[in-house]
């Protein structure tokens, strides 16, 4: 049996799966990048925040500043798909396609189970 990707529920081998954590690794970088450019900004507004909220005319302003940077992110994201999907050609991309969708109907995957502790002796707490 081929080498398979990361779990066992990745339907690709290791080989296949390649581009896709090279994708991952480039967009993430991408993505930090501009989310660098965004922090300083999202600071400086917060920093104006009056009883936790800001005035309509700061939260217009904040928007000029951030729009371009969220569309910056977007296409970002948009290319590097379309890179991915590139780079895998359409029967590959066709399957990771359709396994990501099957993962994300499958629901946010479960939460770690909670250790159950018991109160110390003679402890309020139950």
């Amino acid at each position: 049996m081929a080498a398979r990707g990361p779990t066992a529920r990745t339907p690709f081998t290791d080989e296949q799966f390649t581009p896709v954590r090279e994708s991952a690794r480039r967009l993430v970088a991408s993505l930090d990048a501009v989310e660098a450019k965004a922090k300083p900004i999202v600071a400086s507004y917060r920093a104006l925040r009056v009883n936790g909220s800001l005035s309509p005319q700061v939260r217009a302003a904040a928007h000029v500043q951030l729009g371009p940077l969220q569309a910056e992110r977007e296409a970002l994201v948009a290319a590097e798909i379309s890179n991915l999907n590139a780079t895998l050609g359409p029967n590959l991309a066709g399957r990771l396609r359709t396994f990501i969708e099957t993962m994300q109907s499958n629901g946010p995957a479960p939460a770690t189970p909670r250790l159950e502790t018991k109160a110390p002796q003679g402890s309020t707490l139950k």
